[in-house]
């Protein structure tokens, strides 16, 4: 997925669109509905339903919210009257600024040297210059899977983690080669970060027809 939103808080920024819209609604709806036009980025466009649906998927993995209907940002386009609906914790969700100003490890990522930081949108490796990156590219959260797993991440579950379009086929091999794809796309990205080729082959272990995982230190 390329970056089409190039924001330096990205996932900041959608927080504070729905932390608003809970400050003016009332305190015993538990579901808020929002429109999509009410997602804009700091120049005022809006944001694309693919980065934002990532987005959204990003802050329920870390149960923030839960998406009850999203099935408006599968459609191409955008329309009047479009909205998502989403099923919120009060309390967390008005506190998450709260949180990362007192936790300054939330939503940063490390292996080694690397280190991945979400809110501000960078990837670092050891004293190199960080490179920006969005949250939303499958790159990016193929990269945090990996970190966040001890085990071999096999084809199927990065697929499903990731929401690739190749999940819904039966065909091994077709999940295989989107996978793998991901894979080879990751290289630039971390080369970009001052990683090395032999860097890379000593970070990303791949087990042929299964998956990946990371080699710990």
């Amino acid at each position: 997925m390329t970056m089409t939103m190039a924001l330096p808080e990205p996932l900041r920024l959608v927080v504070d669109i729905i932390q608003k819209k809970i400050e003016i609604s009332p305190e015993s709806d538990e579901v808020l509905a929002i429109s999509l036009w009410d997602f804009r980025d700091k120049n005022g466009d809006l944001i694309p339903k693919g980065d934002l649906k990532q987005i959204l998927r990003l802050l329920q993995e870390r149960k923030f919210l839960q998406m009850i209907d999203m099935s408006c940002l599968g459609k191409p386009g955008r329309f009047s009257g479009e909205e998502i609906k989403i099923k919120i914790d009060r309390g967390k969700i008005l506190t998450i600024n709260n949180k990362v100003q007192a936790n300054k490890t939330e939503g940063v990522f490390t292996w080694r040297k690397l280190k991945l930081d979400l809110l501000k949108g960078i990837l670092q490796y050891k004293n190199n210059k960080p490179t920006e990156i969005s949250p939303t590219q499958d790159e990016i959260k193929f990269l945090i899977l990996l970190i966040e797993s001890d085990q071999i991440v096999k084809y199927g579950e990065i697929a499903d983690k990731l929401d690739l379009n190749c999940r819904a086929s039966s065909d091994p091999q077709e999940i295989a080669k989107a996978v793998q794809y991901i894979r080879r796309n990751i290289v630039p990205i971390l080369e970009k970060a001052g990683m090395t080729k032999s860097d890379i082959e000593d970070m990303i272990l791949s087990k042929r027809n299964v998956g990946y995982k990371l080699i710990r230190p």
